[in-house]
């Protein structure tokens, strides 16, 4: 095992310069009660203190020649990243007491895994691999947290999208657990489908494949989230796509043993969606999708906008998501920053804060690498960030994390 210290000079934190001490503390106290968040660069693990208006960090694990594209916990203090550079899964602890994170072992897995989702106990977790193209079944039932490969599962039906240079190979990018617990929806984005994991019997295979219609070929299905309840006529299934820049909508239906997925429509992340580019390699690039959990709000950042030489800040559309399926643009807003891949919504029961992490970094005038936005009951967001921070350049040249969530379980410690 490797200990490693607080590490507190790897950047300069800014915090919104507007609200006074005693403004900061009144909100700290009551609406923006003290948070922890964990953001991942590439070889760079960081934990931070977000009391509503600062992000200040509480300790940094450096983590050579690993990119955590994702990360998971589970109780009581066990973490999960995945390394989309290598094949390798990185089990690590934190310890509230010393206030370190500590790493317990690398288990290889997959080539290139970019998320992990858990089953409803978390004894069982799923590992997306892009670069394989396989879709990893994990046992995380030890009581040590010490995970266990029992098999990748490889896609055998594997169609060419219509973008070659993209889509010439299977590339699992997400899987979603459905509101049943009994099955799990993976994104390929180089197949334009959508592969049903059963989770029954602990089987986890492959037992369904919805491919997108013929009008959304050489899309790049990328990030998705289920909405509604199991035994709703209005469960749907929402997913970005990485190629088109669109948001294909789904009706869910349990049918026979197995989920299916009837396509509803699909609708441009932009309120005015750019030239297409037909190569799907250069033009703007939908990252991440989230749903509210009350009020119907869809969250999708783009990337890469207007292209990907640009300075301009990216920006993250909202939209309201309709019983019947469909989807209406609600607001759009520059994230201050350039890459915005890994965006989520506070754990609060209102989700007062959507956190983005600004890949690229900064764009030349804002220190947004990593920004705090203030959530509105309505589901719109407040554009000027309620707290920012920059970061040094590492040894990639990213100066923002691709990844940042609040820590669902470690008590705060200020």
């Amino acid at each position: 095992m490797r200990a490693f210290a607080l590490l507190f000079g790897f950047g300069l934190i800014v915090a919104a310069p507007t609200r006074s001490t005693a403004q900061k503390q009144a909100s700290h106290d009551s609406a923006n009660p003290a948070k922890q968040i964990i953001v991942a660069f590439p070889n760079r693990t960081t934990l931070m203190d977000f009391n509503g208006t600062e992000v200040l960090p509480i300790a940094s694990l450096i983590n050579e020649d690993m990119h955590f594209s994702w990360i998971v916990f589970k109780e009581p203090n066990h973490i999960y990243g995945t390394n989309e550079n290598a094949k390798n899964l990185r089990h690590f602890t934190y310890d509230t007491e010393a206030k370190n994170l500590t790493v317990v072992g690398d288990i290889d897995g997959s080539a290139g895994v970019v998320h992990l989702e858990f089953n409803k106990n978390k004894t069982r977790m799923i590992g997306s691999a892009f670069a394989d193209g396989t879709i990893d079944i994990w046992d995380t039932s030890e009581t040590d947290g010490t995970p266990k490969l029992i098999k990748s599962l490889k896609v055998k039906d594997h169609i060419n999208g219509t973008i070659s240079e993209r889509q010439g190979a299977p590339h699992q990018h997400q899987a979603v657990l459905d509101p049943t617990g009994r099955f799990f929806a993976v994104n390929d984005l180089g197949g334009d489908a959508i592969r049903i994991v059963s989770v029954n019997d602990d089987l986890y295979e492959i037992v369904n494949t919805i491919r997108v219609p013929n009008t959304e070929k050489g899309c790049g299905v990328r990030h998705g989230a289920f909405h509604g309840e199991a035994d709703s006529e209005a469960l749907h299934y929402l997913v970005d796509c990485e190629l088109s820049n669109k948001i294909l909508s789904f009706n869910v239906k349990y049918q026979d043993g197995n989920l299916e997925l009837e396509f509803v429509h699909s609708i441009s992340t932009f309120q005015t969606p750019p030239e297409a580019d037909p190569t799907g390699n250069f033009g703007p690039a939908a990252g991440e999708l989230l749903i509210s959990k009350t009020g119907n709000n869809v969250y999708v950042s783009n990337r890469r906008t207007p292209n990907a030489e640009a300075k301009t800040p990216d920006s993250i559309s909202i939209f309201n998501l309709l019983d019947c399926g469909k989807l209406t643009f609600k607001q759009s807003f520059e994230t201050g920053g350039r890459l915005p891949r890994g965006i989520s919504l506070s754990n609060d029961d209102l989700q007062t804060f959507l956190f983005v992490g600004n890949q690229a970094g900064t764009t030349g005038t804002s220190e947004a690498a990593l920004a705090a936005f203030k959530r509105n009951i309505d589901g719109s967001v407040v554009d000027t960030p309620a707290a920012i921070a920059a970061f040094e350049p590492n040894d990639s040249g990213f100066v923002g994390p691709s990844f940042v969530q609040e820590v669902p379980f470690f008590p705060h410690v200020l």
